[in-house]
């Protein structure tokens, strides 16, 4: 099925037949100022690999070494980010009890769960970054360095590096970042690898060809040096998509050291979903970190957002499947001030989880001029979630709130998605005091409501992991939608096996 451009009417036609699409546009035009001028970037067809090509790769070709561990690149400047997380780490020291958060009066609850990779599994990696969404017959998860395809509910059908899975074997590949398009039915996955020299650092822009993500994907082997110079890292990259293109960020460090912004690259679904050649275009300078988002409504504008204290930025981008598109911003939504959160403590150990910089770690959510985005900050001496449902008609927020487990736990790495009636949430959190080691738990909330509470365990992990120092987390989980029930979401998040092996479980939660 080879889709074509859409246009200003929301007309979409198919080579099968022709759909005709009425479509109510939300969304304003953004405030005065030119667009940002984009680069446009010129690229040849993908190749089509498919699953048995994967699975011979597998027997005869040998994955890259992997780093012992993946460097952690906050944005600040490095003696700053240390700074920030030694004054947050005294306040975590004498540390006073949280409130006790309120109930919600309607939860989402577990339906079922199951084992995901593990740290043996995926070939030793650290952290594992676990990622992964649901589509209409499959669970999709990634993790450095391993890709797994379960059909629903959860059997494992096809298993194999990121490197077998996109026919590279030069470099280990890492972060690796999927979604479903449900309306297209479309996997869209990304990762990019270790840089080969100063010259070249590829970037892997996969799209399935159809529902079944072991039909087959198109693969982009993009090198990242040809848009952002030479000798410049392509790090943390994440990917979203609105109803005429698919968009991907990243962050840009010279390897000389420094930061150099955020990038955006937008690619027309027309062209990226059957393969083709053609041009997608390019900001740089943005930002940091800047989030895509995956869009929910039909806005005019596609929204971006990174977060920052005490405002978080927006950019605004236009007509993403034409050409040229148009992106507007950053325009500044006020927010209450926040500092980086202090790492999360374990029972029986000195060793601590990171926390990370209070940076977005995930796509954002867009529906009915909302957008749905959390982060991990500081509360007073302890690290906890803020959500937001910022209004983009008037670059303000709607609704926010910070909440916990409880009033001694630690809570970290989170992840939310909305639709216009109920929101779902994941993150970690442990409780030394209690005894608790990292869970996987999750909470929501509907429309209406104001505030999110401190939700359920999912999964307890049996044992503390390391044994000294900070131990990196993942830097990011993941909750998806389920296409199938829009009272559903399915959770990707990490937790312990053992305290030098991590694991991943993967779960469905519904109202």
């Amino acid at each position: 099925m080879k889709i074509q451009k859409s246009n200003r009417t929301g007309l979409v036609s198919l080579s099968t037949g022709v759909l005709l699409l009425s479509l109510t546009m939300y969304g304003q035009t953004p405030p005065g100022g030119a667009p940002l001028a984009p680069t446009a970037v010129k690229i040849p067809a993908a190749v089509l690999r498919t699953i048995e090509q994967m699975e011979t790769d597998s027997l005869i070709m040998v994955a890259p070494e992997r780093p012992a561990v993946e460097i952690n690149r906050p944005t600040m400047e490095p003696a700053a980010y240390k700074a920030a997380k030694e004054q947050a780490a005294l306040a975590a020291k004498a540390p006073t009890q949280k409130p006790a958060m309120p109930a919600s009066p309607v939860d989402p609850g577990l339906v079922y769960q199951f084992e995901g990779v593990n740290q043996t599994t995926a070939s030793g990696w650290y952290p594992p970054d676990a990622s992964g969404t649901v589509g209409h017959a499959h669970v999709v998860q990634v993790v450095n360095n391993h890709i797994d395809m379960y059909s629903r509910p959860s059997t494992l059908v096809k298993s194999v590096s990121l490197n077998t899975f996109v026919g590279y074997f030069t470099q280990a590949l890492f972060d690796p970042n999927i979604v479903y398009d449900s309306r297209w039915r479309r996997w869209v996955f990304t990762c990019p690898a270790f840089q080969e020299s100063a010259a070249v650092q590829y970037f892997f822009v996969c799209v399935s060809v159809d529902q079944n993500p072991t039909h087959g994907w198109y693969i982009y082997k993009l090198n990242v040096r040809n848009w952002v110079g030479s000798d410049n890292f392509y790090d943390y990259p994440h990917v979203g998509f609105d109803n005429d293109a698919i968009q991907w960020t990243a962050n840009i460090f010279p390897n000389a050291g420094g930061f150099l912004g955020a990038d955006l690259c937008t690619f027309a679904k027309s062209v990226v979903y059957n393969g083709l050649g053609g041009t997608f275009w390019h900001w740089g300078g943005l930002n940091a970190t800047l989030m895509p988002t995956v869009v929910r409504d039909q806005n005019v504008n596609t929204w971006l957002a990174a977060a920052g204290s005490p405002n978080v930025s927006l950019y605004a981008l236009r007509d993403s499947g034409r050409l040229p598109p148009a992106l507007y911003g950053p325009y500044y939504v006020p927010v209450v001030a926040w500092t980086t959160p202090p790492n999360a403590a374990q029972p029986l150990t000195t060793a601590t989880l990171d926390s990370l910089d209070g940076r977005f770690q995930n796509h954002t959510t867009q529906r009915d001029n909302y957008l749905w985005a959390c982060h991990c900050v500081a509360l007073g001496s302890w690290p906890a979630i803020r959500w937001y449902r910022i209004d983009t008609s008037a670059y303000t927020v709607n609704q926010s709130g910070t909440f916990y487990a409880s009033g001694t736990s630690y809570d970290w790495n989170p992840h939310m998605t909305a639709n216009g009636t109920y929101a779902w949430i994941s993150w970690n959190s442990s409780n030394p005091s209690a005894g608790i080691n990292a869970q996987i738990r999750y909470s929501g909330k509907l429309n209406a409501e104001t505030y999110i509470d401190g939700g359920y365990a999912m999964f307890t992990s049996p044992t503390y992991y390391g044994t000294s120092g900070v131990q990196r987390w993942g830097d990011y989980s993941q909750v998806s939608l389920d296409p199938l029930n829009g009272a559903s979401a399915f959770i990707i998040n990490e937790k312990i096996n053992s305290t030098s092996i991590w694991g991943t479980r993967i779960g469905q939660i519904s109202y």
